[in-house]
């Protein structure tokens, strides 16, 4: 099964479980790990860390997967295996940090756009 390391940059409540997304450390881009909850919602089990607590923002977390699990709306989606996560930095060292802070845009817009979704996702590289 494939391991991915992500910076965690949303972590909310869905459908009265969990949402998690972020961004691979490999450059992946934008990443949502998704479980078996209503339109893939992460149970509790399925994404806390191996201390038994939830993750956080900025959290550089290892995750192990299944399989890619794309919707058009978002192709970023994984299937999270079953194995715990871990929580490898809390929060990610300065220099990740420094490096996203150039990338954020400064502007009324998100990711290039200030619509309410985009076509492509723009690839990020850490």
């Amino acid at each position: 099964m494939p391991i991915v390391d992500i910076l965690c940059l949303a972590n909310s409540r869905k459908y009265q479980e969990y949402c998690i997304a972020g961004l691979d450390y490999k450059g992946g881009g934008w990443f949502r790990p998704v479980g078996n909850g209503e339109k893939g919602a992460l149970r509790y089990d399925e994404c806390r860390c191996a201390d038994g607590s939830q993750p956080q923002v900025l959290d550089r977390l290892r995750i192990e997967l299944s399989e890619h699990s794309p919707e058009p709306w978002q192709p970023e989606n994984w299937l999270v295996g079953q194995q715990g996560w871990e929580r490898v930095e809390s929060p990610a060292k300065n220099v990740t940090l420094q490096r996203l802070r150039k990338r954020i845009s400064h502007g009324p817009s998100l990711l290039g756009s200030v619509g309410s979704r985009i076509t492509l996702i723009p690839q990020v590289r850490m």
